[in-house]
């Protein structure tokens, strides 16, 4: 078995997948599936937090926004 984290972001979950289909691409271990569950719950972790910041940031930049009416 091997986990997959490609879709942690959209629907909470770390799929446990089989290993035939993610072996034929190994270029992406590491990046979206891993070997242990373990490590796919760290790059999980991280996914989330760095989405979080990208988030907070585009926050600050919408409440930083002006509108002014054309006459």
């Amino acid at each position: 078995m091997v986990y997959s984290v490609k879709y942690a972001l959209t629907d909470g979950n770390i799929l446990e997948m089989s290993e035939k289909h993610y072996l034929a691409n190994e270029t992406l271990e590491g990046k979206t599936w891993f070997r242990s569950r373990s490590d796919a719950l760290k790059k999980a972790k991280d996914m989330r937090d760095k989405k979080i910041i990208s988030l907070r940031k585009k926050i600050v930049t919408l409440e930083q926004m002006k509108f002014e009416e054309n006459r």
